[in-house]
């Protein structure tokens, strides 16, 4: 359980989200938090509130697949400035990820989208992105962790971009992969399918997630727009135009052995749009 875990947690608690989780059939639940915000605290508030809450959940029978932090890590302006207070709240984050028992903090590089007509090019932000991401993963790597990304926002997604920058990871950290996320190639125009493809032997991790492209722009209800101008809105998993099976059987292939995170609308019909999404994922798994 990925999407309203970490809001129920925070409305009711580690012990009613965990109730909750598990009467949905979930085996485990990925926390999302952000970091380098001035306004915003973690939903668990330190390390001794992490512990707790992976004894609750084991209680339930469930486990913590991966730590979820949204941020970014260099300003895409002119100034190419690192975010130094993102950097230290993920190192926090990392310690509460290992105290979880989770393998993984995964966490995004530049956020924002989409990017301001002078934003720097590629070439200009790949070292420093790669830089500080670095020094995060070499602290999680004291910690037992693996750092991964995912094919996010308008630099760093796609088979080209996401490719170069994984590949200047690999030479400066032994501890990183990839989580594949199955919808967010589509914000740089490409399927997710040839991403899978391309990073599968790296994916440790798996955002499950469903867009719906929208061709009436009069009747427009979408809040996402692509790099090339088509408009996406967030669907319930399985209704939507994502080749999921193709993405799957992709990860068969490559004997995939993590988690599948649903990342959806926590909507109305939750429990039968998870059962759904169960039945999907067993079909092509």
């Amino acid at each position: 359980m990925y999407s309203g875990f970490f809001a129920l947690v925070r409305k009711y608690g580690i012990e009613q989200a965990a109730k909750t989780a598990a009467a949905l059939g979930f085996s485990s639940v990925e926390l999302f938090d952000k970091a380098g915000k001035e306004s915003f605290s973690p939903t668990l508030p330190n390390v001794q509130a992490a512990a707790r809450a992976r004894e609750v959940l084991h209680q339930h029978g469930l486990s913590v697949s991966c730590y979820s932090v949204a941020t970014t890590l260099v300003a895409p302006d002119s100034t190419l400035q690192k975010n130094a207070k993102a950097i230290d709240e993920l190192k926090a984050y990392a310690d509460m990820t290992a105290a979880l028992g989770a393998p993984y903090l995964h966490h995004t590089l530049v956020l924002k989208m989409p990017l301001p007509a002078d934003a720097p090019r590629f070439d200009e932000i790949l070292e420093p992105v790669a830089e500080a991401a670095a020094e995060v993963a070499h602290y999680c790597e004291g910690l037992g962790l693996t750092c991964l990304y995912e094919d996010q926002g308008m630099y760093f997604n796609g088979v080209e971009n996401f490719g170069r920058f994984f590949a200047e990871m690999q030479k400066r950290c032994p501890n990183v992969g990839v989580c594949g996320d199955m919808g967010n190639t589509l914000f740089v125009d490409e399927s997710p399918v040839p991403f899978f493809r391309a990073f599968a032997p790296h994916i440790k991790h798996v955002h499950v997630k469903d867009y719906r492209m929208i061709v009436d722009q009069q009747s427009n209800t979408a809040s996402l727009c692509s790099k090339g101008g088509t408009l996406l809105k967030d669907t319930v998993i399985g209704q939507g135009e994502i080749d999921i099976p193709g993405c799957l059987q992709i990860l068969r292939e490559h004997n995939y052995k993590g988690a599948f995170a649903l990342e959806d609308p926590f909507c109305e019909n939750y429990a039968d749009s998870v059962r759904a999404a169960f039945s999907l994922v067993e079909k092509h798994f």
